[in-house]
């Protein structure tokens, strides 16, 4: 990359793509967990049968959603230039 001047502009991209990679995996995660939780709770099950819960479930799980979801939204509007 130190070969062009335009490598700084390609390291950017790369650097965003990665943070966008990592946004998308935590929306994803928190969308299969609230599912799972919805299928499990359908099924007659109580969430103490699980062998771990959390007091913080299923607001974390909204909670990385929304976060997520914001964030990605908020770069794809600064990436553009257009806000």
């Amino acid at each position: 990359m130190a070969v062009n001047t335009s490598s700084g502009m390609v390291f950017t991209w790369f650097s965003n793509m990665c943070a966008t990679a990592g946004l998308t995996t935590w929306f994803g995660i928190g969308v299969v967990y609230l599912r799972f939780r919805k299928g499990f709770l359908a099924q007659g099950h109580k969430t103490c049968d699980l062998p771990y819960s959390s007091r913080l479930q299923p607001f974390a799980a909204w909670w990385a959603v929304g976060a997520s979801f914001v964030t990605l939204l908020v770069s794809l509007v600064s990436e553009s230039g257009e806000w």
